[in-house]
C-alpha cells in the first residue's frame, strides 16, 4: 500500500514567534484561529508543503520519543480532524 501525502490548504496560515514551540493556525475562509500546541505544531509545518504520512509519524517519533503505532494513531486522527473542518487535501 502506498504512503499517504497530505497538504494544508491554500488558505490555512500559520502565525508565531520562532522562539516558541507552538503557535496558531488561522484559516483566512473563515477567520478561525486555533492554538496549537508542540505537536500539532510540527505536524502543521509538514503539511504547509506537503507530507506523507510516514513524514509525520517520524516527526512524531523522533521529537516526543513515542512508539511509532501511538504516532501513526495520533497522526491519522489529526489528519482525519483537519480533513473534516476542510482544511487539509489528500494528494497523490
Amino acid at each position: 500500500m502506498s504512503d499517504r501525502r497530505f497538504i494544508l490548504k491554500p488558505f490555512i496560515d500559520l502565525e508565531g514567534d520562532g522562539g516558541d514551540p507552538d503557535g496558531v493556525l488561522v484559516d483566512t475562509h473563515s477567520a478561525t484561529m486555533c492554538s496549537c500546541n508542540e505537536a500539532a505544531w510540527i505536524l502543521l509545518h509538514a503539511l504547509k508543503p506537503g507530507a506523507s504520512v510516514s513524514d509525520l509519524v517520524a516527526s512524531l517519533v523522533t521529537t516526543f520519543d513515542v512508539a511509532e503505532a501511538d504516532a501513526r494513531s495520533d497522526v491519522m486522527n489529526f489528519v482525519q480532524r483537519l480533513a473534516a473542518m476542510g482544511m487539509v487535501d489528500e494528494n497523490a
